[in-house]
């Protein structure tokens, strides 16, 4: 193969490299979760962290107020004991208080968290069993290839998070176990075709709580809290109780980019086409020349 063969084969395999990676990092990055649009957080994101997390309304004088910002007292709307909204981000004060912003139907604003609960979830779970969850380097078995299978935000969740299909040629890769008082398996999955920190019964993975366990779940929302003080909401709403306030563009979920990711996005595909341009014309140029 001749010197000017062996140039274009190279500069042909780099460019694809280029692509490939500019599109991974764009697929890649299209995981990443959209943040709130919010000037106080804008103003204080090295000070936030990131939440993410479901919370239940328990004001003492029956909502939680959500505030224009920790830095302003004005009051923007309540949320009545008993929602359930997500609290995406955590900012702490001068003075040690806790504030949660959440985007609702009604707007998004910041709250106290000593006015809400924290709904038990994945991340408290595995606190809390932390102990008797094993860390294992295996796949669901392929029985389930093809199948539309149950995945729940933790064992012994009342239903199913959802359900979401195996792909016959893409395995879900488990990365904990844990085997619960029926001696049911679970496997935890980082991530799976969009789907996030999740758990599957790898005895049965159709089967959904009542096929488990033989009873009905409870209907009540558990608290991660044992034993909370629950205030009763200030209206007539009650029946709203343990609802989900339907939540806009801030809330997470995958498939939303941030502010930061469309610029750290742009400038590597400006970088790909930039570096493909370049090296076709230096093609072109050196094919002419010779």
């Amino acid at each position: 193969m001749s010197d000017r063969k062996s140039i274009e084969w190279f500069v042909a395999i780099l460019i694809a490299l280029l692509m490939v990676f500019g599109f991974g990092f764009v697929s890649v990055s299209a995981d990443i979760i959209m943040e709130p649009d919010d000037d106080f957080y804008r103003d204080h994101m090295a000070d936030c962290h990131y939440e993410d997390r479901a919370y239940l309304a328990n004001g003492v004088k029956g909502l939680a107020h959500v505030y224009e910002s920790p830095e302003n007292s004005k009051i923007k709307f309540g949320l009545d004991n008993g929602l359930i909204a997500t609290v995406l981000c955590i900012y702490e004060d001068s003075e040690g208080i806790q504030w949660g912003f959440v985007d609702t139907e009604k707007g998004g604003g910041w709250l106290m968290l000593d006015e809400v609960l924290l709904v038990y979830d994945c991340e408290a779970f595995m606190d809390e069993h932390y102990a008797e969850i094993t860390n294992v380097d295996t796949v669901l078995s392929d029985e389930y290839a093809g199948e539309e299978i149950n995945y729940w935000e933790y064992p012994g969740a009342a239903e199913p998070d959802g359900t979401i299909t195996c792909e016959n040629d893409e395995p879900m890769y488990i990365s904990h176990c844990y085997t619960d008082e029926k001696g049911h398996q679970w496997g935890y999955f980082g991530y799976y075709f969009g789907c996030k920190s999740k758990w599957v019964c790898m005895d049965d993975a159709l089967a959904d709580y009542e096929d488990l366990y033989q009873i009905a779940p409870s209907t009540e929302v558990k608290l991660v809290d044992a034993n909370p003080t629950l205030y009763p909401a200030s209206t007539e709403k009650a029946e709203t109780t343990a609802q989900t306030v339907t939540t806009t563009g801030s809330v997470s979920h995958p498939n939303q980019i941030s502010p930061i990711s469309f610029i750290l996005i742009g400038l590597v595909v400006a970088v790909v086409v930039v570096a493909t341009v370049f090296l076709i014309v230096w093609m072109i140029k050196s094919h002419k020349e010779s």
